[in-house]
């Protein structure tokens, strides 16, 4: 596994897995490509900004942590590389082109 070089909480992530979630939104699997992210940019309220192959971009907000797999906490994230978010369904599907499995996201300011 290629070293990570920390980047003062900028990260960048790869959208690995688009999951619906009744009721809430889509739930996107964030598997780390290149960074340091610091927890606090990835808690429900932030804005992430997400980029589809072709370009197309979006800011969207996370509603919530999904946690299927165990407790969302920095030490999991440095050690699994892989963070679930849950986001509206109307930001996910916005402007025609809806997120998908390649499209990258990383914190937005």
């Amino acid at each position: 596994m290629a070293n990570i070089a920390p980047t003062n909480g900028i990260a960048r992530f790869r959208v690995s897995d688009v999951v619906p979630v009744p009721l809430r939104g889509r739930m996107l699997r964030l598997r780390l490509l290149e960074g340091d992210p610091a927890s606090a940019t990835l808690r429900p309220g932030r804005p992430i900004r997400l980029r589809g192959p072709d370009g197309a971009e979006r800011v969207v907000r996370i509603l919530g942590i999904g946690t299927p797999s165990g407790r969302a906490r920095p030490d999991r994230l440095a050690r699994i590389r892989e963070i679930d978010v849950v986001i509206a369904e109307a930001d996910a599907v916005a402007g025609g082109e809806p997120v998908r499995i390649g499209w990258t996201a990383e914190p937005a300011a």
